[in-house]
Protein backbone atom coordinates (compact mmCIF):
# COMPACT_ATOMS: atom_id res chain seq x y z
CA UNK A 1 0.00 0.00 0.00
CA UNK A 2 2.67 2.33 0.60
CA UNK A 3 4.51 1.96 -2.64
CA UNK A 4 1.63 2.56 -4.17
CA UNK A 5 0.69 6.07 -2.45
CA UNK A 6 4.69 6.96 -3.21
CA UNK A 7 3.93 6.14 -6.78
CA UNK A 8 0.59 8.15 -7.01
CA UNK A 9 2.73 11.01 -5.12
CA UNK A 10 5.26 10.51 -7.78
CA UNK A 11 2.89 10.59 -10.46
CA UNK A 12 1.65 14.04 -8.54
CA UNK A 13 5.06 15.48 -8.33
CA UNK A 14 6.14 14.37 -12.02
CA UNK A 15 2.87 16.31 -13.66
CA UNK A 16 4.51 19.50 -12.71
CA UNK A 17 7.63 18.71 -14.83
CA UNK A 18 7.29 19.63 -18.42
CA UNK A 19 11.03 18.81 -18.81
CA UNK A 20 10.22 15.16 -17.51
CA UNK A 21 6.62 14.51 -19.50
CA UNK A 22 8.18 15.32 -23.06
CA UNK A 23 10.04 12.22 -22.41
CA UNK A 24 8.61 9.77 -20.57
CA UNK A 25 4.64 8.27 -19.71
CA UNK A 26 3.32 8.04 -16.52
CA UNK A 27 1.87 5.28 -15.44
CA UNK A 28 -0.96 4.29 -13.43
CA UNK A 29 0.19 3.57 -9.36
CA UNK A 30 0.43 0.09 -8.94
CA UNK A 31 0.86 -1.24 -5.28
CA UNK A 32 4.69 -2.84 -6.22
CA UNK A 33 7.70 -1.26 -5.60
CA UNK A 34 8.56 -0.28 -9.07
CA UNK A 35 6.95 1.55 -12.23
CA UNK A 36 8.95 0.68 -15.86
CA UNK A 37 8.96 3.56 -19.02
CA UNK A 38 9.32 2.41 -22.23
CA UNK A 39 12.10 4.54 -23.95
CA UNK A 40 10.96 3.65 -27.68
CA UNK A 41 13.58 0.26 -28.35
CA UNK A 42 12.32 -2.99 -28.46
CA UNK A 43 14.05 -5.06 -25.90
CA UNK A 44 15.17 -1.81 -23.36
CA UNK A 45 13.02 -0.23 -21.30
CA UNK A 46 13.66 1.58 -17.76
CA UNK A 47 12.34 0.84 -14.43
CA UNK A 48 12.52 2.94 -11.53
CA UNK A 49 11.92 1.02 -7.88
CA UNK A 50 11.96 1.94 -4.38
CA UNK A 51 13.28 -0.45 -1.83
CA UNK A 52 12.54 -0.30 1.92
CA UNK A 53 14.65 -3.27 2.54
CA UNK A 54 17.77 -1.96 1.18
CA UNK A 55 17.09 1.45 1.92
CA UNK A 56 17.57 2.94 -1.61
CA UNK A 57 16.18 4.12 -4.97
CA UNK A 58 17.19 2.69 -8.33
CA UNK A 59 16.64 3.14 -11.75
CA UNK A 60 17.79 0.59 -14.28
CA UNK A 61 18.06 -0.59 -17.86
CA UNK A 62 16.87 -3.68 -18.44
CA UNK A 63 18.40 -5.52 -21.76
CA UNK A 64 16.13 -8.21 -23.17
CA UNK A 65 18.34 -11.67 -23.37
CA UNK A 66 16.32 -11.54 -26.74
CA UNK A 67 18.41 -8.28 -28.40
CA UNK A 68 22.09 -8.97 -29.15
CA UNK A 69 21.98 -5.29 -30.56
CA UNK A 70 22.35 -4.00 -27.30
CA UNK A 71 25.52 -5.85 -26.50
CA UNK A 72 27.96 -2.61 -26.83
CA UNK A 73 25.63 -0.96 -24.32
CA UNK A 74 26.14 -3.87 -21.55
CA UNK A 75 29.82 -3.74 -21.97
CA UNK A 76 29.95 0.10 -21.83
CA UNK A 77 29.36 -0.13 -18.05
CA UNK A 78 32.29 2.66 -17.43
CA UNK A 79 31.09 4.96 -19.75
CA UNK A 80 27.84 5.17 -18.39
CA UNK A 81 29.07 5.39 -14.99
CA UNK A 82 31.13 8.24 -16.31
CA UNK A 83 28.02 10.34 -17.98
CA UNK A 84 25.98 9.34 -15.09
CA UNK A 85 28.84 10.18 -12.28
CA UNK A 86 27.78 7.47 -10.81
CA UNK A 87 28.69 3.57 -10.07
CA UNK A 88 26.57 1.63 -12.30
CA UNK A 89 26.34 -1.80 -11.66
CA UNK A 90 25.44 -4.67 -13.75
CA UNK A 91 22.67 -7.83 -12.50
CA UNK A 92 22.64 -10.90 -13.97
CA UNK A 93 19.37 -12.63 -14.75
CA UNK A 94 17.02 -13.28 -17.55
CA UNK A 95 16.85 -9.76 -18.50
CA UNK A 96 20.16 -8.09 -18.00
CA UNK A 97 20.48 -4.49 -15.94
CA UNK A 98 22.14 -2.01 -15.99
CA UNK A 99 21.37 0.18 -12.62
CA UNK A 100 22.61 3.24 -10.44
CA UNK A 101 20.73 3.88 -7.21
CA UNK A 102 20.64 6.40 -4.50
CA UNK A 103 20.00 5.89 -0.63
CA UNK A 104 16.66 6.47 0.64
CA UNK A 105 14.19 5.15 3.10
CA UNK A 106 10.49 5.52 1.64
CA UNK A 107 9.63 4.89 5.33
CA UNK A 108 10.23 8.62 5.76
CA UNK A 109 7.20 10.68 3.62
CA UNK A 110 8.88 14.28 4.23
CA UNK A 111 11.36 13.12 1.88
CA UNK A 112 9.63 11.83 -1.22
CA UNK A 113 10.01 15.09 -3.27
CA UNK A 114 13.90 14.41 -2.73
CA UNK A 115 13.50 11.13 -4.57
CA UNK A 116 11.06 12.43 -7.30
CA UNK A 117 13.26 14.96 -7.83
CA UNK A 118 15.87 12.43 -8.31
CA UNK A 119 14.08 10.13 -10.66
CA UNK A 120 12.96 12.86 -12.93
CA UNK A 121 16.59 14.36 -13.05
CA UNK A 122 18.07 11.43 -13.61
CA UNK A 123 16.02 9.16 -15.48
CA UNK A 124 16.28 11.69 -18.89
CA UNK A 125 19.93 11.97 -18.58
CA UNK A 126 20.55 7.80 -18.22
CA UNK A 127 17.99 7.60 -21.17
CA UNK A 128 20.20 9.82 -22.97
CA UNK A 129 23.49 8.35 -22.19
CA UNK A 130 21.92 4.93 -22.85
CA UNK A 131 21.23 6.01 -26.34
CA UNK A 132 23.97 8.05 -26.94
CA UNK A 133 26.05 4.13 -26.85
CA UNK A 134 23.34 2.46 -28.90
CA UNK A 135 23.17 5.19 -31.87
CA UNK A 136 27.12 4.98 -31.54
CA UNK A 137 28.12 4.21 -35.51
Amino acid sequence: KLCQQFWAAFNEYASTRQDFLKIFKLRKPLAQNWCDFAIGRSGLWMSASVSDFHKRIRLAVYVSRKHEEYTPLLESVQALSKAMNAEVTVGQGNDKTLSISHKFDIQEIDKWPEAFAWYCDTLPRYREAVTAIIDEP
